[in-house]
């Protein structure tokens, strides 16, 4: 069972997420699996993963404090 089987399997109208698969898989929207590449450098840290994190310790203690009450 391929993930698109599977994702149409768990939606609950099953033949739009098709339609929608198939139409961009012909206009040639969905890139191919050889196209994916890695990047030497590896993971980088950025002002994007900083934010993350930040957002991360926020989430955290926001629910610590809820739970608190």
């Amino acid at each position: 069972m391929t993930v698109a089987q599977q994702r149409n399997s768990l939606s609950p109208f099953p033949f739009p997420c098709t339609v929608v698969e198939f139409a961009s898989g012909g206009l040639g929207l969905i890139p191919k699996q050889a196209d994916a590449k890695i990047p030497r450098e590896g993971i980088t840290w950025n002002c994007t993963t900083w934010l993350d994190i930040a957002s991360c310790y926020r989430t955290c203690g926001r629910r610590w404090r809820a739970s608190r009450r």
